[in-house]
């Protein structure tokens, strides 16, 4: 028994959104990045018949490229990734699911729409990964995907900017 290695558990049916890359010329637009990420990500946790990784333990993949080991290392069979470049009023959006265990897409979307749309577009990527990942919706489930957390947009860019913020490490 010595002998053998540390078992770890299996890797289950579970998703981890990673951190969603700025491809703005604005850096600061990296808040709003992140803010599209965790409204996809809060909306997904929103379907009881699906395991989401936290945010606090994606965000230390960003930037990196091997979902197999990320899939790994959360103990996840999927990993969502994507990147956000905002201009003016209009956003473009990509979005990739990929089974980490065969590290191959199972979905792609790309999304050219305007930013009054952004909205619309993460309850629309939720609730098509949630259909992929066969995870049953509740009507009450499907309600609250689909529920904005706001009609303004500078009031939900402000959120996302504080939020971040405050969840960087030498914040106080």
């Amino acid at each position: 028994v010595w002998n053998s290695k540390p078992t770890q558990s299996p890797i289950t049916t579970g998703i981890a959104v990673l951190p969603f890359e700025n491809l703005s010329e604005d850096k600061e637009h990296v808040f709003f990045a992140d803010g599209v990420q965790d409204d996809i990500l809060t909306k997904l946790a929103k379907i009881a018949d699906l395991k989401v990784i936290s945010r606090t333990s994606v965000m230390q993949y960003r930037g990196k490229q091997n979902a197999r080991q990320i899939g790994d290392a959360l103990r996840v069979s999927h990993v969502l990734e994507g990147s956000v470049r905002r201009e003016g009023a209009k956003i473009h959006l990509n979005t990739q699911l990929i089974d980490t265990r065969t590290d191959t897409h199972v979905w792609a979307e790309e999304y050219d729409r305007d930013l009054s749309e952004i909205f619309a577009i993460q309850s629309e990527i939720a609730q098509k990964v949630g259909g992929l990942l066969h995870a049953k919706l509740s009507p009450g489930e499907e309600n609250a995907i689909g529920r904005p957390p706001t009609t303004n947009i500078d009031a939900f860019d402000l959120y996302t900017r504080a939020k971040n913020i405050l969840a960087a490490p030498d914040a106080t």
